[in-house]
């Protein structure tokens, strides 16, 4: 499998998501950029592993992004 690597600044963005401190909507420019360079990563990952069926039910790519990088620790 693919090494994920997720820097801090990439870090601090999924844990402002998670606890519900940034959103679609409230999120600063900045954090839209690095967000979507998350999900764009989460989805290419995704796909190529087929793994949709790993989704939760909310089809969070993010949260089972971070789940598979702390996985891999």
């Amino acid at each position: 499998m693919v090494k994920i690597e997720i820097t801090q600044e990439q870090m601090e963005v999924i844990n402002d998501y998670l606890e519900g401190k940034i959103g679609m909507f409230t999120a600063t420019e900045h954090q839209m950029k690095v967000m979507s360079g998350i999900i764009e990563s989460a989805s290419a990952l995704l796909k190529e592993l087929d793994a949709y069926n790993e989704l939760d039910d909310d089809s969070d790519t993010i949260k089972w992004y971070l789940a598979k990088y702390e996985a891999q620790k």
